[in-house]
């Protein structure tokens, strides 16, 4: 789906399981949103948001073949889920959006992940937690393609794997970093690197059905599938223009 729903389309694929009990299917989806930390941008993603709803929400499913279906959601979101910056509030930025017209829940953060409770007191956002688990880490250098933001530094979680009601909210592990006294161990972190050329670290989950009635290999089977699926949905276009 090609519009001004996003910077690069939406592209949905449906997936059947079908030695599930009883057969299952998930649509699954990709895209990436509008990038910026201002309020015009978050404005632009929350519309973004609205229109990907009404496309993903038209999406149905053979009813002869699932007798149970679910939605997946895997994004660059290029919006912390908490945004909440001038006239936006945490009750209607992007992804309240997401959970208000589709139903979609971002993943929860492992035990070895967490989020302070205290906000940022150092330089950039205020919304932002001052320890919090990220999916990017990094800056612009003078190859970048996109020269307003040279020298940006972003430390932040964009990226979302959210899924409807009848999934399993997922679980990940991400690394932390401290804005102010750990500061320095995200510097020498920072992206892309050799070890991990993407500018995002990678986020990775086990997606299962909430009510397991058929036997744990079955449920196993989506999660290279849907990892599979992601890997080749992100390859074949879904560029940023922002």
């Amino acid at each position: 789906y090609q519009e001004d729903v996003s910077d690069g389309g939406v592209v949905g694929a449906l997936l059947l399981d079908s030695k599930a009990d009883p057969p299952a299917c998930i649509w699954v989806f990709t895209t990436h949103l509008r990038s910026g930390d201002t309020i015009p941008d978050e404005q632009k993603r929350i519309k973004q948001a609205g229109d990907l709803a009404a496309w993903v929400t038209e999406r149905k499913v053979p009813a002869d073949k699932c007798k149970r279906s679910a939605r997946l959601l895997m994004m660059d979101g290029n919006s912390f889920q908490g945004f909440a910056t001038g006239d936006i509030k945490a009750d209607s930025n992007m992804y309240h959006t997401l959970q208000t017209k589709v139903g979609l829940t971002n993943f929860l953060l492992s035990e070895e992940s967490s989020d302070s409770a205290e906000l940022n007191t150092g330089e950039g956002r205020k919304d932002l937690p001052l320890s919090m688990a990220v999916s990017v880490n990094k800056i612009r250098g003078i190859d970048t393609k996109q020269l307003k933001k040279m020298g940006e530094y972003q430390l932040d979680r964009i990226d979302y794997i959210a899924v409807s009601k009848e999934l399993k909210t997922p679980v990940v592990t991400l690394k932390t970093y401290d804005r102010v006294s750990g500061k320095e161990k995200a510097y020498n972190d920072i992206l892309p690197s050799p070890e991990n050329p993407s500018d995002h670290l990678p986020v990775v989950a086990e997606v299962q059905w909430s009510e397991l009635k058929e036997s744990a290999a079955s449920c196993r089977r989506l999660a290279p599938l849907i990892l599979g699926l992601m890997l080749l949905l992100t390859s074949v276009g879904l560029t940023s223009l922002a």
